[in-house]
């Protein structure tokens, strides 16, 4: 507050100080709106002859999200001149492109009119355009897999630094520390711990009783004995639980193990809310979401036009489902 606050004193010096406060306590401090509205004073001309000498800005805020919209506040008449001109730039070249019949073709939804530099290639050299990795990487991203696989037949991987170009930068952070992870998992390190509550590992000190997630998006610290959240100065046996906890968390934890599958290579638990009923673990293994056996291809299932009745349906309504299993534990 202190830092919006002299922030926008210098911005407007030619506005009363007590205008400017009451602009950034009615809209919550917001700092693009702020700024809306004081611009909107000065077009109406509501401010002073004089001008203030500058204040010093605080040197304490780490508030990135303020200072990110305070610098584009800053720089804005800038960044609108530059997407102007890029646009510009980009409406001629693909002009050009057209003209020289350079126009290139996506590998996946077959569009032919993609710019040679919308283009990725795997490393065998099949072409997609963006938005087809991007919509391939979401799905297999969303299925928990970390390895996004060329969208042809060729079994190579996108390289790192194509993933980079083409993601955008939130999935592709996400990513990067997912694959880490796995990485790290599948070395079979003895020591490595992970956090009860996501998938961040490392290795703790021996004399630690305390795991310290360091997970930005967890930061949670557990009890490495027990997995519970950090109880010290309390032993494991020491934590009291109300009663009535301990019968909820008792059914929660039974509805929970209903509705879990436990994959039969690696042990791994997961849960499904859509899609087909062929379940495909990390690890590669593949198993039934209704039976749970394992399978390995899709010759378990019947579609809706099978008549096969003894196979699994490939398809089902996943709320219902869960719904019969839960009303059976009741």
């Amino acid at each position: 507050m202190n830092y919006a606050s002299a922030f926008f004193r210098n911005r407007y010096n030619n506005m009363s100080v007590k205008t400017i406060q009451k602009v950034l306590t009615e809209n919550n401090f917001k700092s693009l709106i702020c700024d809306k509205v004081l611009s909107s004073y000065v077009e109406q001309n509501a401010t002073m002859k004089t001008k203030r000498k500058p204040v010093r800005l605080p040197t304490n805020c780490d508030n990135i999200p303020l200072l990110q919209e305070l610098a584009y506040i800053t720089h804005r008449d800038e960044i609108v001149e530059h997407l102007r001109q890029k646009q510009a730039r980009d409406k001629e070249e693909r002009r050009k492109t057209i003209a020289d019949n350079n126009m290139q073709t996506c590998s996946c939804c077959c569009d032919d009119e993609v710019m040679p530099k919308d283009i990725f290639r795997c490393p065998n050299g099949c072409g997609f355009c963006r938005e087809c990795i991007i919509r391939s990487c979401e799905v297999t991203f969303g299925e928990g897999k970390t390895d996004f696989l060329c969208l042809a037949a060729c079994p190579t991987e996108f390289s790192v630094q194509t993933l980079q170009s083409v993601l955008p930068p939130k999935m592709f952070s996400k990513w990067a520390q997912k694959k880490a992870v796995a990485e790290i998992k599948a070395a079979g390190i003895e020591e490595l711990e992970s956090c009860p509550f996501c998938d961040f590992a490392y290795i703790p000190n021996e004399s630690d009783k305390i795991f310290r997630c360091l997970n930005p998006d967890c930061m949670k610290e557990s009890c490495r004995k027990c997995k519970e959240p950090n109880h010290l100065p309390l032993k494991c046996e020491e934590v009291e639980k109300d009663e009535n906890v301990k019968a909820r968390t008792y059914i929660e934890n039974k509805m929970t193990e209903a509705l879990l599958r436990k994959c039969w290579h690696c042990g791994i638990n997961f849960i499904k809310d859509e899609g087909c009923n062929k379940m495909t673990c990390p690890c590669g293994a593949s198993m039934c979401y209704l039976c749970r056996e394992p399978v390995t291809d899709y010759s378990h299932f019947k579609w809706m036009s099978n008549d096969k009745y003894e196979l699994c349906p490939l398809f089902s309504e996943d709320k219902k489902t869960n719904s019969r299993i839960l009303k059976r534990l009741q």
